[in-house]
């Protein structure tokens, strides 16, 4: 499994993104706090910790929706 920097992406499947999360966690074997999810409804304080803690390889995996399309640094 890579050390960081994987995003998927999707504007269809937010529902679907516990789910993906889940997966990560119990079948590939991610801990929680190494996967930040992005959506519209995150706020800007979580967007730009998630941001930092991405940049930063703490979070490995950021599943994103539009709220990641412009003005993020990743």
């Amino acid at each position: 499994m890579p050390d960081f920097g994987q995003i998927i992406y999707s504007e269809l499947a937010v529902s679907e993104f516990p789910k993906i999360k889940d997966y990560l966690i119990t079948e590939v074997g991610y801990k929680p706090e190494e996967i930040g999810v992005i959506t519209g409804a995150t706020s800007k304080p979580n967007r730009l910790k998630i941001q930092d803690d991405f940049n930063s390889g703490k979070v490995k995996i950021i599943l994103g929706s539009e709220g990641i399309q412009e003005g993020m640094n990743l």
